[in-house]
């Protein structure tokens, strides 16, 4: 299973400068073996919030750890209407679940409360429980299986 992660733009904007010892932990570890989901609404994110990223994601490409998910990709996967009337993220972020929900290990760091709340309370996928946190620490993102 690859070490896959999806780490929404709220959280890339620190990586601009990472005193924060979790940061640079989270960064070496991308750096190192982690592999970055994302889809193209987020690249153009993070560009907006923060142009040393593109470094990273470079490099990740050159290493065959970037995993980037296409519009069609992510417009083949459906909502229930249940599940779509609970979500707290506005529609913008959808995309941004529907990520989380292709990826391997199905976990993401998010601060936005209602995105991370729907990706906590969405139905299993490929029989895992998406999880998403708001700091790297409150997960071991290293070492997690689902």
């Amino acid at each position: 299973m690859r070490k896959d992660i999806f780490i929404d733009t709220n959280i890339i904007k620190n990586f601009t400068n990472p005193l924060d010892p979790e940061y640079k932990k989270l960064i070496s570890w991308i750096r190192a073996e982690g592999v970055l989901v994302i889809n193209q609404k987020l690249l153009i994110e993070y560009g907006r919030t923060n142009q040393n990223i593109f470094v990273l994601i470079n490099e990740l490409t050159r290493n065959g750890r970037l995993i980037k998910f296409e519009k069609s990709d992510l417009d083949e996967v459906k909502f229930s209407k249940v599940f779509e009337k609970k979500l707290k993220s506005n529609s913008e972020d959808w995309p941004h679940l529907k990520t989380i929900w292709l990826s391997e290990r199905k976990i993401g760091i998010i601060i936005d409360l209602g995105l991370r709340q729907d990706v906590n309370n969405s139905p299993k996928r490929d029989g895992i429980n998406p999880k998403a946190f708001s700091r790297p620490e409150h997960i071991d993102y290293i070492n997690y299986i689902p």
